[in-house]
């Protein structure tokens, strides 16, 4: 991450809102993907998962925002990080995660785009 060793995958960091876009080389079974994440309003966690075999060369991601910030998002019971979350994987990749706080909850399909673009997913309100 910025031409740091930020450690193996998979891997949670938290970004710092404001200044120049973060860069993120990942190197995976011999292959280096790369991704910018810039224009943050706030501190964001940042989600990275190995990118999969045969799902081609491209990086993709999920920005999880939810109402209030702070919800804890969840992949398979893994906690990945809380909102706001980036979630980069391979492009194309679905998954489903689950979001939460304070005792409201919400499971979610989301499918990974091609880096530089993102899904939004907020976190339903109770009775909403």
């Amino acid at each position: 991450l910025d031409g740091r060793f930020a450690g193996q995958l998979p891997l949670s960091l938290n970004l710092d809102a404001g200044g120049a876009a973060h860069r993120l080389q990942v190197g995976a079974g011999g292959q280096v993907f790369t991704a910018q994440i810039g224009g943050l309003s706030e501190n964001t966690w940042l989600f990275v998962m190995v990118p999969v075999k045969g799902m081609g060369n491209k990086l993709g991601s999920v920005a999880v925002q939810s109402t209030p910030s702070g919800a804890e998002v969840r992949q398979d019971g893994a906690l990945l990080g809380k909102t706001p979350l980036v979630f980069l994987g391979s492009a194309g990749m679905r998954w489903r995660l689950a979001i939460s706080k304070d005792g409201r909850s919400v499971d979610q399909d989301v499918q990974t785009t091609e880096a530089g673009t993102a899904i939004v997913v907020p976190l339903a309100a109770e009775g909403g």
